[in-house]
Formats: structure tokens, C-alpha cells, sequence
């Protein structure tokens, strides 16, 4: 139950900073969502969680929970290369997961693109590509699987000398939670980054 006093700090604030944009959503409700909004798109990242007022001080808790190896990947290159690849998809268990959908292609454009899924054997055999370039790991094979009710996108390449590959697959992986907490100072409409293992601090945040 948030009380009355701590209303005051419900609401969206923008960092004020040339370089990001970063926003902080405090909500009623007694949760917030940061995004971080750096200037490269491939550190942009929201996390959430609960929030708690005390005073002027304003701490966001985070929960991050991190998983074991949810997959493993063998190549083996052989010095006499065929002209087919064959893919075996296997749990930890070394159980054969049949149905399992692969994707398939070169990063060069005009040649064809394989979506294709593994046999009751959770086995696949496709054709290599005939491929010169000074790059010769341009083939892409990509998967997506599901741990936990999370679905997760992963992709790989492999050069011209693979025949086999085998996928394991970890559906049951273990996980460890580790906890944060992000302290700002709240004063005249504006927060200000004091405490963080992550955030930068003395960082100011204006209320939208």
C-alpha cells in the first residue's frame, strides 16, 4: 500500500543527459519500470520491479534472474569435407528432441534459406553451400527454444569444413536471482542518481 506522502513521486521522469534518454515510470500500484536508453540501441534495456519512498530518498529494487547454459554447441571440422551438413539436436540427457525447427543460411544474398525441423531422431541433413569468399564463416544456423516460458533466440556460424553438428539443448537450466537496489534523491520534481550498482550516479532526472 503506497501512502499519501509518497504519491508525490509517482509519475515519469527523463534523465537529462545528451547522451541517452533514459526514463523512470513510478506507478501507484508500487512498481516502476526503468528503460535505459543509451546511444547505441545494443545497450538499451528495461528492467522492473518495486519501488519504495522514504523521506527524499527513493529506492527501485531490482530482481535479475540469471540462468545456468541453457545450450552447448559441437562442431566437428573434418579435412576431407562433404557436401552435405548434418544437425543433431539433443537435451543434456542426450535425448533426441525430434520437431525442432532449424534455420538455415548464408550471409550472402541470393542463395536460399533453409527453415527446416529435425526427424523422431532429432536429426537434419542439409546441403552445404558453395560458397568462395576470404570469410569463411558466412553460414548462419539459428534456433529459438523455450526455458522456463521465455523463449530464446540463438545463432551460430559455421565455416565450410563442418559436416556435423551437435545442439544440446538445457530446457531445465538452473537459476540464480540476484538482488539490486538503484537510490535517487527526490526533491523539487526531480530525481538524482546517488547509489546504483549499474546506473551512473549524479545523474539528474526531470518529472515529465
Amino acid at each position: 500500500m503506497i501512502s499519501s506522502d509518497s504519491e508525490r513521486v509517482i509519475g515519469t521522469f527523463e534523465i537529462i543527459d545528451n547522451l541517452n534518454e533514459d526514463t523512470i515510470e513510478i506507478r501507484k500500484d508500487g512498481t516502476y519500470t526503468y528503460k535505459e536508453r543509451g546511444d547505441s540501441c545494443w545497450l538499451w534495456n528495461d528492467f522492473t520491479g518495486k519501488w519504495k519512498l522514504e523521506d527524499i530518498t527513493l529506492t527501485l529494487f531490482e530482481i535479475q534472474r540469471t540462468l545456468d547454459i541453457t545450450s552447448k554447441i559441437e562442431r566437428n571440422y573434418f579435412d576431407n569435407s562433404s557436401d552435405s551438413i548434418r544437425i543433431n539436436v539433443k537435451s543434456f540427457n542426450e535425448e533426441s528432441i525430434g520437431d525442432f525447427k532449424i534455420k538455415y543460411e548464408s550471409l550472402i544474398n541470393g542463395l536460399p534459406k533453409y527453415e527446416v525441423k529435425t526427424d523422431n531422431n532429432g536429426i537434419i541433413k542439409l546441403p552445404k553451400f558453395k560458397i568462395k569468399s576470404l570469410d569463411n564463416e558466412i553460414v548462419v544456423i539459428g534456433m529459438d527454444y523455450v526455458v522456463y516460458g521465455d523463449t530464446i533466440s540463438e545463432q551460430f556460424s559455421i565455416d565450410e569444413k563442418i559436416d556435423n553438428i551437435i545442439i544440446r539443448l538445457n530446457k531445465s537450466p538452473d537459476s540464480i536471482n540476484q538482488y539490486y537496489e538503484h537510490k535517487f534523491k527526490y526533491k523539487d520534481n526531480k530525481l538524482i542518481s546517488y547509489e546504483s550498482p549499474r546506473l551512473s550516479e549524479n545523474k539528474i532526472y526531470k518529472k515529465l
